[in-house]
């Protein structure tokens, strides 16, 4: 366990930051509807627009601000790590396993095909592979009694 990792709701004050990790094409070729930088206006209405219920963790490693769980109101769940210098170093596995330790309802993820290191981290974490839409793998991880 990773005692230095934590989470908190995303602000205003990450915006910059959200933008600048949104905008790394290591990082978003494995976003299902991002497939090109994004527009600063754009990324700024998305955040202003995101459904209240929506979370967006931004994950703190030693203090500082490295990635981001989603948690959508439909129960879908993604993960990025902003900072790449700190991929492989099980930080993702801690804030996820964190982000959905309680949650009850089930939940869902949808994985490309080539990012296997997301696949095995969701399976982790138990979620089982339902299907497969063209390059996205479809996760479900039933509800917790």
């Amino acid at each position: 366990m990773i005692r230095s990792v934590s989470l908190r709701p995303a602000t205003r004050q990450d915006i910059d930051r959200l933008y600048q990790w949104r905008n790394d094409p290591e990082i978003y070729r494995w976003f299902r509807n991002q497939d090109e930088e994004l527009d600063w206006h754009d990324h700024v209405k998305w955040f202003q627009n995101r459904p209240e219920k929506q979370e967006e963790l931004i994950i703190e490693y030693m203090g500082e601000p490295v990635g981001v769980v989603s948690l959508a109101t439909d129960g879908d769940v993604g993960i990025y790590l902003g900072e790449k210098r700190l991929w492989g170093k099980g930080i993702a596995s801690e804030a996820l396993g964190k982000a959905i330790e309680d949650k009850k309802e089930e939940l869902s993820a949808e994985i490309h095909v080539d990012n296997t290191g997301s696949q095995q981290l969701f399976e982790r974490h138990g979620f089982e592979r339902t299907g497969q839409e063209g390059k996205w793998i479809q996760y479900r991880k039933p509800r917790s009694r």
